[in-house]
């Protein structure tokens, strides 16, 4: 769900009442529905002014010829007496805003919603917890577990809007690791995991996190995405050879120094059987979709990925590049 769904689905659409409106009405919409403690107010074009909270009023609906006196003074006056700000926020505001907005406003009686600039509903306290709660479990859902990193559903959709922005170059970097399962089954899960979460900080320490979008697809395999209004094919490359370097640098840290010497250790192969089995390392496919190109899909990208993968890890570096420009498609390196 998106962040403007979780908002519609508590949003209380509570009818407002106009600034001109008599403090008879005022009364009788909060004596015609008992559980309503707010009760807000617009102007003539649909735009919030505020809330009328039932507890200021209170006093004068039972106070002897309270609700008299109130009736009879001058309708403006009485309807922008009682009238309390309110914090409003947009429909389309990230869930995070809506935080913000109401972490600077704690004692308010909730947030006024609105779209187009006009009410739309409002949400009380009890609701933004509840909001701030389903967002959490969304993202639990689409994060992976070990890296706490974007998992498959979101690294999806970023690709499917990426091949659909035309107007940008789109950059597309999977990594994954060299000898990860004979690694796994010679040392341990808990080192695997271990490798893993030390790739994941090599990630966030060798590029810039504003201008790329990390997630984890699962296992040994990364992705990383970046968006650029210019060819910047060199510096990408560039970024992700550092990350490949302090990868297969620091993860010799795992290994005793006569096997970093050695550059291999002796463990059971896929097949099963003992062998000499090359030390972990990661490489990295890159695929450069050039300006103005919009005929490529998934599907297209998928095999292009798995050619472009086992180029990179038969490569001295590590590394290949693919760019696609129209329907051609060009190893770069």
């Amino acid at each position: 769900a998106t962040d403007e769904d979780l908002i519609r689905d508590r949003l209380d659409t509570v009818k407002p009442v106009l600034i001109n409106s008599t403090m008879e009405e005022v009364f009788e919409r909060f004596e015609d529905n008992p559980e309503l403690t707010i009760l807000p107010v617009v102007d003539n074009t649909g735009s919030p002014k505020g809330v009328i909270c039932e507890k200021s009023i209170k006093r004068y609906i039972y106070a002897p010829f309270g609700r008299e006196l109130l009736i009879n003074k001058s309708i403006n006056e009485n309807i922008r007496r009682f009238l309390t700000a309110i914090p409003t926020v947009d429909i389309k505001k990230s869930i995070e805003e809506v935080i913000e907005v109401y972490s600077q406003n704690i004692e308010a009686e909730g947030l006024i919603v609105t779209e187009d600039a006009k009410y739309k509903g409002m949400i009380n306290p009890k609701d933004i917890i509840n909001i701030i709660n389903k967002k959490e479990l969304e993202i639990a859902k689409e994060t992976n577990p070990l890296t706490k990193l974007p998992g498959n559903i979101l690294i999806n959709k970023y690709i499917s809007d990426a091949l659909n922005k035309a107007n940008k170059y789109r950059y597309f970097v999977y990594l994954d690791f060299n000898h990860f399962k004979p690694f796994n089954d010679n040392y341990g899960f808990r080192l695997g995991d271990r490798a893993i979460l030390m790739c994941k900080d090599i990630l966030f320490k060798c590029i810039d996190i504003n201008k790329y979008f990390i997630g984890h697809i699962g296992g040994d395999d990364f992705f990383v995405g970046s968006l650029r209004d210019n060819e910047e094919c060199l510096s990408i490359v560039k970024d992700v050879e550092k990350v490949i370097s302090s990868f297969n640098s620091s993860i010799l840290v795992f290994f005793d120094e006569e096997t970093r010497k050695k550059g291999y250790y002796v463990g059971i192969n896929r097949q099963g059987r003992k062998d000499k089995i090359q030390l972990l390392s990661i490489s990295a496919a890159i695929i450069e979709i050039a300006k103005n190109v919009n005929n490529i899909n998934e599907d297209v990208l998928s095999s292009v990925l798995a050619k472009s993968k086992k180029i990179a890890k038969k490569s001295e570096n590590y590394l290949s590049v693919v760019g696609i420009n129209s329907n051609f498609f060009n190893v770069l390196n």
